[in-house]
């Protein structure tokens, strides 16, 4: 491996993909994005990504811009990725939620809302939404607005006064949650109204688009 980094794709299994499946990978797993694919990406906290093969590019961060000992260190057994699209839903008669991803660093689900409705946001916790139809327009405070579409990202902050969603057409996003282990955890959690303030803070655009594929 050492002398022959691209080995590595010996070792790989090519999975093709279509829009709108979930593959989760535990830490550990090597991976690499085909040609040609846009993907919402959410990952474990972690300060280093070990890299060992970059298709004969060099970056200056090690030697060969590689770090195969690292790497290879690291690595975790061999997984059966189709096991990890475990989807569940719940449906009501304007949208429905689909789990796709648990895991102990982060929640996903599929939110599907129609148009031309509006509605409170119910929870009062940090989330992250990362539209991939529609458009729509997040309403807080007093007089606050938001507009979102397609490609868009954005956080709600935890401390958000008053926030509404406001679909103009069907949407759907991904939506983003931290689950959260406390001793607090066999307590009932407050609801929002406990949690906000009059002085609330605004929601966050990432000003990250997915609507052209990134440059390989």
């Amino acid at each position: 491996m050492r002398s022959r980094p691209a080995a590595i794709l010996d070792f790989l299994t090519k999975i093709p993909v279509k829009a709108g499946q979930t593959y989760f990978l535990p830490s550990g797993t090597p991976h690499a994005l085909g040609a040609g694919t846009v993907v919402a990406e959410i990952q474990t906290p972690s300060d280093v990504t070990y890299r060992l093969y970059d298709w004969d590019r060099t970056r200056p961060d090690s030697d060969a811009g590689l770090h195969v000992e690292d790497g290879l260190a690291n690595i975790q057994s061999v997984v059966d990725f189709q096991q990890y699209e475990k989807r569940s839903h719940v449906t009501n008669l304007f949208t429905t939620v689909s789990r796709l991803v648990a895991c102990p660093s982060f929640v996903i689900e599929k939110v599907r809302f129609i148009g031309e409705l509006e509605q409170e946001i119910p929870y009062a916790e940090m989330v992250c939404w990362i539209m991939t139809e529609g458009k729509g327009e997040l309403l807080f405070g007093p007089s606050g607005v938001l507009a979102f579409g397609k490609g868009d990202v954005i956080i709600l902050p935890a401390r958000l006064e008053n926030p509404r969603v406001r679909t103009l057409t069907d949407c759907s996003w991904l939506e983003v949650t931290i689950p959260v282990e406390s001793d607090l955890s066999a307590f009932s959690r407050p609801d929002s109204a406990e949690l906000r303030t009059d002085h609330g803070t605004r929601p966050i655009s990432l000003n990250i688009s997915i609507k052209k594929p990134p440059v390989r």
